[in-house]
């Protein structure tokens, strides 16, 4: 545990489910909560072609993933492509056994626990995700009290990367 008084999360993809369970189970910890594309209620089954590719046992199948998070696809290189293919098979675990296991662990935040969460939550999604879409956003913002949703339309799942100034200043301005 660290001794701080209270602390703001920026939680990105499953970042963003941690913090929402740190709003939940830790209110008097938060000062505030940004969410960043992640912080589900809840996730749908994914299809076992989405299941492979997160797991990407081929380069081919990395490089799909990858387009997946980008909605300016000419952002996935060659090098990016390769370096997480190897940094994957490495690593020698696949990430959907992690996800699944952090799922299995901590649990989803119900609509009514999501309803109860003090800290000024700013939810940020980029409109073209096709991992989790804009729509889990909405409903964030619909449910958590005093919550705001920004969403980046020249982006897929990783904002901050593909519209650094915006979010930037969507974070100053929070």
């Amino acid at each position: 545990t660290i001794d701080l008084p209270k602390a703001s999360i920026v939680g990105h993809s499953m970042g963003a489910f941690v913090g929402t369970q740190v709003a939940v189970h830790y209110p008097d910890k938060l000062d505030r909560l940004v969410l960043l594309d992640g912080g589900s209620l809840e996730t749908p089954p994914r299809p076992p072609h989405l299941i492979r590719i997160q797991n990407s046992t081929t380069l081919a199948e990395t490089r799909e993933y990858f387009e997946l998070m980008f909605y300016d696809k000419s952002r996935v290189t060659d090098p990016m492509v390769r370096d997480n293919y190897m940094r994957r098979l490495r690593a020698g675990f696949p990430i959907t056994k992690m996800q699944e296991s952090r799922v299995q662990e901590i649990g989803f935040v119900s609509k009514d626990e999501a309803a109860a969460i003090k800290a000024p939550t700013l939810i940020l999604w980029g409109r073209h995700d096709e991992l989790l879409p804009v729509g889990d956003g909405k409903l964030l913002d619909r449910v958590i009290p005093n919550s705001k949703l920004i969403v980046f339309e020249k982006s897929g799942h990783i904002p901050q990367a593909e519209q650094p100034e915006e979010f930037n200043q969507a974070l100053h301005d929070f």
